[in-house]
């Protein structure tokens, strides 16, 4: 089967709809429905056929049993999700710790999270993160949870421990070994919703404790909200029959000094909005609440089959497409700030594991598997046009025919893998979002897997230096010294070093490829790259 679309020719830009959509448009009617059902499924068994997922996922934190018995009558914790970013986040931090420590008296936080004295002097390279822990206001005793991958582990360990948030890492096991790992969007989504799963389910196991039913995941570069009361008036507003609540988010960042701009007082904050008009539908990304315990029962979560995008977009369509509800806050407007990547040995490991993935998932839907009914995954512009894989479509002519792509990105095997498997992800999350296409086996595999197939263990790890060995990044905890420029996008260029699909070899053989890759991506982000996640 072959399915209709047409190309998007401002694919590589800046805002979402161009960075994560190589397509305009895709036609799909009934009688697609099995083939997108089956390319949605495909994905799924291919990565069980192959021991990748479900494996059993690994949380590494300083003191896991003190964590745990810690959320005991405690309030939902908030869950950073982040990569890449440990400097830049240190640095928003300090201009909060200096901002406060410039206060009258011996303060030891804000009044809250609209108190606009924590944005520090002009001087101050990055805003402090929404999250930090002295914006919960005073006696908060609210978690905050920074989830990256094992490979960051040690570097944001190093950079944030100084600043009262508790770094985790997750690793989901490998199967060989040797093998790159799992990783991309949806996975570190899923990894976050899976931590706060687990973290619930351990806290309850003592006896007499209470724990949270909800818990918030927030980009690590939010630094405010417009129309928003609370973390606190918020969760009150959580219905026991809702999945979730969701914010509106701006399609770019801004600078520092325009959200100094816009949030930065020197007075202390006058009563708080009500929460504004919540619709029943919207888009879940960047803030969201998290009902837990109604994830927990129905086994909801993110699906790791999107890996290069739509990952939010397809979580959100299959609860529209389910009619399972939730509220969405058009009039509470998340606010976020440009950023600077770290680009250490550990971040590139990872970005790296995400590009095997991609490559991995291109391969794999170019070909009719055994007994399958999907993929090849083939595509046209019209009728009487030739079928071609998504792969052969992405090179020609979505990325020879953008304005927004380079001629040396229009060779380059990554760039063109990340458009590939764009390409499929664009095609199943439409499907999901029209009714009657995508089949309840099909959704269910991807959204709702039996928690239990996916063992979580909890590990201390404590790096005897923190931030050694391959997850070095210059500057230690605290150091708030960020690379030349700024301003633009930390993901690096997605080509160089992506390799072909099936797996990439561990840390120590392709530690001298990695760091030549540091060198260039150092080298060239701030021109090719701009700003936006």
């Amino acid at each position: 089967m072959v399915l209709r679309v047409a190309r998007n020719g401002g694919y590589g830009g800046v805002t979402a709809m161009q960075k994560y959509n190589p397509l305009s448009s895709v036609t799909i009617t009934a009688a697609e429905s099995a083939y997108c059902s089956a390319i949605l499924e495909h994905r799924c068994e291919w990565l069980d056929d192959r021991s990748i997922f479900p494996q059993t996922l690994t949380f590494y934190m300083a003191d896991h049993a003190a964590a745990i018995a810690g959320e005991n009558g405690k309030p939902p914790p908030l869950v950073v999700v982040t990569s890449n970013r440990s400097r830049w986040i240190a640095a928003g931090l300090e201009t909060g710790r200096l901002a406060l420590a410039a206060m009258p008296g011996d303060a030891t936080s804000f009044a809250g999270i609209r108190d606009g004295r924590a944005f520090g002097g002009a001087d101050r390279p990055v805003s402090p993160p929404i999250y930090a822990p002295y914006r919960q206001g005073p006696g908060s005793t609210r978690s905050i949870y920074v989830l990256v991958h094992a490979s960051e582990y040690a570097t944001y360990r190093a950079n944030l421990d100084a600043y009262g948030v508790t770094v985790v890492g997750w690793k989901f096991t490998a199967v060989p070994a040797d093998r790159a790992p799992l990783a991309g969007f949806g996975v570190s989504r899923f990894a976050a919703i899976a931590f706060c799963k687990a973290l619930r389910a351990e806290t309850l196991k003592a006896d007499g404790a209470t724990c949270w039913d909800k818990a918030w995941t927030i980009d690590d570069n939010v630094i405010g909200m417009q129309g928003f009361p609370g973390f606190t008036t918020a969760e009150a507003a959580l219905d026991a029959a809702w999945v979730c609540l969701g914010f509106n988010g701006k399609p770019l960042a801004d600078t520092r000094a325009d959200n100094r701009a816009q949030f930065s007082s020197a007075a202390v904050p006058g009563p708080p909005p009500p929460l504004p008009p919540a619709a029943t539908s919207g888009i879940i990304q960047q803030v969201a609440l998290w009902n837990i315990a109604k994830m927990t029962a129905d086994r909801t979560n993110f699906s790791p089959t999107y890996v290069a995008s739509a990952e939010d977009l397809s979580l959100t369509r299959y609860f529209n497409i389910t009619n399972t509800p939730y509220r969405f806050y058009t009039g509470s407007v998340i606010w976020k700030e440009n950023v600077v990547g770290d680009y250490y040995d550990g971040s590139l490991v990872f970005q790296s594991a995400r590009r095997t993935s991609e490559a991995d998932f291109v391969t794999a839907e170019a070909t009719t598997p055994a007994g399958g009914a999907a993929p090849p995954l083939q595509v046209r512009v019209k009728a009487t046009d030739p079928a071609v894989t998504a792969r052969a479509f992405a090179i020609d002519p979505v990325l020879q025919l953008s304005k927004n792509i380079s001629a040396a990105d229009r060779g380059n095997a990554a760039v063109r893998n990340r458009a590939a498997c764009q390409i499929s992800e664009q095609i199943t999350k439409t499907s999901i979002g029209k009714a009657g296409i995508m089949t309840p086996a099909s959704l269910a595999a991807a959204f709702a897997l039996p928690d239990d197939s996916v063992p979580i263990a909890f590990q201390d790890l404590n790096p005897a230096v923190a931030g050694g060995g391959d997850d070095t990044a210059a500057g230690g905890g605290g150091d708030d010294t960020l690379p030349a420029g700024g301003g633009g996008d930390d993901t690096p260029p997605a080509g160089g070093g992506a390799g072909g699909g099936g797996g990439g070899g561990g840390p120590a053989r392709n530690r001298a490829r990695w760091k030549q890759l540091r060198k260039e991506k150092r080298n060239n982000w701030r021109r090719r790259w701009r700003c936006k996640r």
